[in-house]
C-alpha cells in the first residue's frame, strides 16, 4: 500500500514537472486570440441573418485579424454570446453559441459558413523564435452537417506548413483541438491562421463553425530523441555509403554528425541548440539522399531521351473531383486556376484541365508551377497544352526555370532548358493574357547529358482541306551531322535537310498536304547520325469522300476535324481513324445525361439568320442510343428538328426550314436536350448548313425530278429531265464549296440541257440546281 502510493506520487511529480515545461505565448504573439474585442455583432443588436454572397461582400473585417483567402458561397464575421441572429440560416440550424467554452469568460467567437469548395481563412503575422510550438483552439458547430475541414495551423513565409487536421466538427458542442507540433530551426516568419474549406456541397450540407480561444503554447523541455533518432540515421548512412560521384555529402555527413554528437552528449544544451542539429542533420541527410538519387537517374537514364513524366506529380490535375477546384497535388496554385471537365480545350488529357474565364478584360497574375528536384544536370523537354484567347494577346508562358514559350492559340508548347543545379520548376504562367486561359497534360523527358539531341515542336500535325499547310521547329545541339528530313505520302517539306548550325539556331520548316491522301498517324522523322526524333502527322483526306452540296457554308468546319471552331458544351471531342465516317476525324457525344452541364452540345455561334429564308441542313449522324436534334435558335420562331436513333448505322440527314419576318442573329446547334432529346451517345460528320432559297422566289420549273452532268468539248454540261420545263437556277462549286458560277436558263420542253461556257481545270465538281435542292457531280480530266 506505502509503496503504490508513492509509486503514484513519483508520477504525478513527473508528469507535474513535465506540464509546467509549456508555456502559453499567445499574450506575446496574438492580438484578439479570443475574439472579444469589437465584434461585428453585438448582442444588444436586433436579431439579424449573415447571409452568405460571392466576392467576399459577407466575409467581414475582425479586430487584429487580417483577411486571407475569400470564397463565394461565404459569410464569416465575428459575434458576442447572446445576440439572437443567425449565420446563413438553414431552418434551425445556424444560430449562434448562446455561451463560449468551459467557465474562462468570453465575449464573443469567430463564425465562419463556407460552402461549394470555398476557402475562408484569416490570419496574423508573426516572428517566432527558435523553438517547439503548437497550436490549440476550440470550435463549436451549429450545424447542419458535421463536414468541413480546419485551417487552423502555422504558414511560415518559406519552409512547411502546420495545419490542423481536423475534417469535422461535432454538433451543439465546444471541442477544443491541438494542431501537430511544429519546431522553428530560426527565427522565421508566418502566419498564425484560422479558417475552414468547405466540401463541394451546398449549405445545408456543411457546417457553421464558431472559432474561440486559439492560443500558442512553447513546449520548453528539451527533449533529445529525435536528435537520438536522427543520429542513427545518419550513423548507418554513413557505414554504408552508396555512390555518389563527385559529390562531398559524405564528408559533410560526417561532420554534421560530430556536432550533433557533442549537443546530444551535452547535460546542458539548450532546446535552441538541439533544434538547430537537428536541422543540421536532416540537412546533411537529405543532400546524401539527393546525391544517391541523383547518381542512379544519370546511371539509369542512357536512352536518350527519357521520359521522365513521371516525376511530374499529377501532371493532367486528375485529381480533381470537380469543376472549379484550385487545390492539386503537387502544384503551387497562385491566382488560382481551377479545374474544368469540359471539351472546351481540345489538349487536355483525361477528364480534368485547369483554366480561367471572364467575359472580358485580361487575366494577370495566374501562375500554377511545380519544382522538382534530384535531376542529374543536363538538357531537358518540357512540353504542355496550352491557350490564351483571343489567341493574338500574348503574355501567356509554359515555362521551365527561366526559358518561357509564349502561348497563342490552343496547341502544345514545348520549351527546352538546361539544369545547372539539379532542379528544375515548370509550369504556366499569366503576366497579362486574355480573358480565357487553359492548360493540360504536361511532359517531361531528359534530352542530354552532353551526348547529340534533337527536338520538334509541334510533336504532332493535323492536315485537312481548311490546313493545307503547317510549320514546325527543329532544334538541338551537339550534332556533328547533318539533319536529313524525310515526310510520308502526301506530305512535301520545303526543307530537307538541315546543318548543325541550323538546327543549333532553331530552323522553321514548312509541310504542305496535298488533300488527297489518307494519312493517320504517319511521322516526319528527323535524323542525325544516330539521333532521331519525329513528328506525328494525320492527313484527313475528306475532298475524296466528301461533296459539298451548298455554299456559302455556314458550319466552320464541316468535316469536323477539330473543336476550335465551335461554341457549345458538355461532354463531346474529337474521335479519329474508324469512328469517323469520313476522312480522319469526327465528333463524338458522350453525354451522361440529357441537360446541362452533363448533356452534350455543338455549336455554331453568329448566325445571320436571313427573313422569310429557306435554310437546309445536311449531315451524316450516328444515333446511338436514342434520339438527338437539331436546333436553330432566333430562326423566328426558333426550329427544333429531331433526329431519331439509328443504332450503329451513319445516316444523311437532310433537312429544309424556313425562317421567320423578324428572325436575329443566333446560334445553331447539334444537341441532345432539345426537341425531348433521349440519346447520349452519337457522331456527326460532314456537316452543311447553307441558304437554298427565299419564300417570295416561286419557281417555274416543273417536272425536274433528275440532274446529272458530264463534260463535252472541255465544258460541263448540265442535263436536265426531259419532261423539265419552267426557269432554272444552276450554280457550280470545285470541292472545298466555292462557288465559280451561276445562272437562270429558261428550259423549255425538249430542250434540256444547259452548257457551262468556261473550261475548268482538272478535278471534281458539283452542279447544284436550287429550285428542287437536287446536285450532281462531274468529274474533269485531261
Amino acid at each position: 500500500m506505502k509503496k503504490t502510493y508513492l509509486l503514484i506520487m513519483a508520477f504525478l511529480a513527473i508528469w507535474g514537472g513535465l506540464a509546467a515545461q509549456v508555456t502559453d505565448v499567445t499574450a506575446t504573439y496574438l492580438t484578439n486570440a479570443g475574439f472579444d474585442t469589437n465584434c461585428n455583432f453585438k448582442a444588444a443588436d436586433a436579431a439579424a441573418n449573415l447571409g452568405s454572397a460571392n466576392g467576399g461582400a459577407n466575409v467581414k473585417v475582425v479586430e487584429g485579424w487580417t483577411k486571407g483567402q475569400i470564397g463565394d458561397n461565404s459569410a464569416a464575421a465575428t459575434f458576442e454570446y447572446g445576440y439572437a441572429g443567425s449565420l446563413n440560416l438553414s431552418g434551425t440550424t445556424g444560430f449562434i453559441p448562446a455561451q463560449g467554452p468551459g467557465s474562462v469568460p468570453s465575449v464573443g467567437a469567430l463564425g465562419i459558413s463556407a460552402a461549394w469548395s470555398a476557402t475562408i481563412t484569416y490570419y496574423q503575422e508573426i516572428t517566432l523564435p527558435v523553438g517547439e510550438y503548437y497550436i490549440e483552439y476550440t470550435t463549436y458547430n451549429s450545424g447542419p452537417n458535421a463536414a468541413d475541414n480546419s485551417l487552423v495551423g502555422w504558414v511560415p513565409n518559406s519552409g512547411t506548413s502546420v495545419i490542423s487536421n481536423k475534417t469535422s466538427f461535432a454538433l451543439n458542442v465546444w471541442e477544443t483541438t491541438q494542431t501537430a507540433n511544429f519546431k522553428v530551426t530560426a527565427p522565421t516568419v508566418g502566419k498564425v491562421q484560422v479558417g475552414i474549406s468547405s466540401p463541394n456541397s451546398g449549405s445545408a450540407s456543411v457546417g457553421r463553425i464558431f472559432f474561440d480561444n486559439v492560443k500558442i503554447f512553447r513546449k520548453d523541455v528539451v527533449d533529445k530523441t529525435g536528435l537520438e533518432a536522427l543520429l542513427s540515421q545518419a550513423n548507418t548512412m554513413k557505414a554504408n555509403p552508396q555512390p555518389v560521384g563527385t559529390s562531398t555529402v559524405y564528408a559533410d555527413l560526417d561532420a554534421a554528425i560530430t556536432a550533433a554528437q557533442a549537443v546530444y552528449d551535452n547535460a546542458s544544451a539548450t532546446l535552441a541548440q538541439v533544434v538547430e542539429q537537428e536541422a543540421a542533420l536532416n540537412a546533411a541527410i537529405s543532400k546524401v539522399n539527393s546525391a544517391i538519387l541523383i547518381q542512379q537517374r544519370a546511371s539509369t537514364w542512357t536512352t536518350l531521351p527519357y521520359d521522365i513524366t513521371s516525376l511530374i506529380v499529377n501532371p493532367s490535375f486528375e485529381t480533381a473531383t470537380a469543376n472549379n477546384q484550385s487545390t492539386f497535388n503537387g502544384w503551387t496554385n497562385v491566382g488560382p486556376l481551377v479545374s474544368q471537365n469540359n471539351t472546351s480545350f481540345p489538349f487536355k488529357a483525361g477528364n480534368y484541365y485547369i483554366e480561367k474565364w471572364k467575359s472580358s478584360g485580361n487575366w494577370t497574375g495566374l501562375k500554377i508551377s511545380q519544382k522538382i528536384i534530384d535531376l542529374p544536370n543536363g538538357i531537358y523537354k518540357l512540353t504542355a497544352g496550352a491557350l490564351n484567347e483571343p489567341n493574338t494577346t500574348g503574355g501567356a508562358f509554359v515555362f521551365a526555370n527561366d526559358v518561357k514559350a509564349e502561348v497563342f492559340a490552343p496547341n502544345d508548347y514545348t520549351v527546352t532548358v538546361t539544369v545547372t543545379n539539379n532542379q528544375l520548376e515548370i509550369g504556366y504562367e499569366v503576366v497579362n493574357g486574355g480573358n480565357y486561359v487553359a492548360t493540360d497534360n504536361f511532359r517531361l523527358s531528359y534530352i542530354s547529358d552532353g551526348s547529340p539531341y534533337l527536338v520538334l515542336a509541334p510533336e504532332s500535325l493535323f492536315f485537312d482541306a481548311l490546313n493545307l499547310t503547317k510549320t514546325f521547329t527543329v532544334s538541338g545541339g551537339n550534332l556533328t551531322a547533318n539533319a536529313t528530313l524525310t515526310a510520308p505520302a502526301g506530305i512535301t517539306l520545303d526543307k530537307t535537310s538541315l546543318t548543325p548550325a541550323e538546327v543549333a539556331a532553331g530552323a522553321t520548316v514548312t509541310a504542305t498536304y496535298d488533300n488527297a491522301t489518307a494519312i493517320m498517324n504517319a511521322k516526319i522523322t528527323v535524323t542525325s547520325g544516330a539521333v532521331i526524333q519525329e513528328v506525328n502527322v494525320i492527313g484527313s483526306a475528306d475532298a475524296t469522300c466528301f461533296i459539298p452540296m451548298g455554299s456559302p457554308n455556314l458550319i466552320p468546319n464541316p468535316y469536323l476535324n477539330s473543336l476550335a471552331p465551335f461554341a457549345g458544351w458538355g461532354l463531346k471531342s474529337i474521335v479519329y481513324g474508324a469512328e469517323a465516317y469520313c476522312g480522319a476525324a469526327a465528333v463524338k457525344f458522350e453525354a451522361t445525361t440529357n441537360t446541362w452541364p452533363d448533356g452534350a452540345a455543338l455549336d455554331v455561334n453568329g448566325i445571320a439568320w436571313e427573313a422569310n429564308s429557306t435554310y437546309r441542313v445536311r449531315a451524316m449522324v450516328k444515333s446511338v442510343d436514342g434520339t438527338f436534334a437539331f436546333y436553330a435558335k432566333g430562326a423566328n420562331p426558333d426550329v427544333t428538328i429531331s433526329i431519331a436513333q439509328s443504332n450503329d448505322e451513319w445516316v444523311l440527314i437532310d433537312q429544309t426550314f424556313t425562317t421567320g419576318a423578324a428572325p436575329t442573329t443566333n446560334f445553331f446547334s447539334f444537341n441532345n436536350v432539345d426537341g425531348g432529346s433521349t440519346g447520349k451517345v452519337a457522331y456527326i460528320d460532314n456537316w452543311e448548313l447553307f441558304k437554298v432559297g427565299t419564300t417570295t422566289s416561286v419557281s417555274s420549273l416543273r417536272s425536274s425530278s433528275k440532274l446529272n452532268a458530264f463534260v463535252q468539248n472541255g465544258l460541263v454540261v448540265a442535263n436536265f429531265d426531259a419532261n423539265a420545263v419552267g426557269i432554272a437556277e444552276l450554280a457550280i462549286y470545285n470541292i472545298q464549296g466555292v462557288e465559280l458560277a451561276k445562272v437562270s436558263t429558261n428550259v423549255a420542253k425538249g430542250q434540256n440541257q444547259y452548257t457551262f461556257n468556261a473550261e475548268l481545270p482538272v478535278g471534281v465538281y458539283v452542279i447544284r440546281m436550287s429550285e428542287n435542292n437536287i446536285t450532281t457531280t462531274v468529274k474533269v480530266v485531261k
